[in-house]
């Protein structure tokens, strides 16, 4: 697992967590998520049900990402979350001797793949980005610091 990647997935769980969900790193076996936020034993009859899974994006094929889009719909989170992680999707293209134009259009054309996923699904998604889940995280998480907002908080589904 790439370092980026540990770090969406533990700023996700984190996040769950100090907004009162159980957050775990996989939903099951069966339908492994790359984090997981289930509504916890006060919630009553909700208890144990997805409010909120993830799939992180650092180095995806337009299949990978499909099978990630797949995976949140069998899950079926009341929001499911796909992160790029941009960061880390440009370390690695950078160690591979990319251009940035290459950089940009690869990062671009994984938007524009999930974006066109998000579309056609007929669960909640949103693509976010890494910038944009650290700051959910830092205005929830004690000690956390990012000044400002990254722009819109959430693309989501119509």
């Amino acid at each position: 697992m790439r370092h980026g990647h540990r770090e969406a997935q533990d700023r996700f769980l984190e996040l769950g967590t100090a907004l009162g969900f159980d957050a775990a790193r996989t939903y099951t076996r069966a339908h492994p998520t790359d984090g997981v936020w289930v509504f916890g034993r006060e919630t009553g009859m909700l208890k144990g049900l997805p409010a909120a899974a993830v799939e992180v994006i650092v180095s995806e094929s337009s299949k990978a990402i499909g099978g990630s889009v797949h995976r949140l719909e069998i899950v079926s989170p009341v929001l499911g979350i796909l992160v790029v992680h941009e960061e880390e999707i440009r370390r690695r293209l950078t160690r591979a001797g990319a251009s940035d134009a290459h950089i940009a259009a690869a990062i671009a054309r994984d938007a524009l793949t999930i974006d066109e996923h998000i579309h056609h699904s007929k669960q909640r998604l949103q693509r976010w980005t890494f910038a944009q889940l650290h700051w959910a995280w830092s205005r929830a998480v004690p000690n956390g610091r990012c000044p400002q907002p990254p722009g819109h908080l959430m693309r989501q589904s119509a």
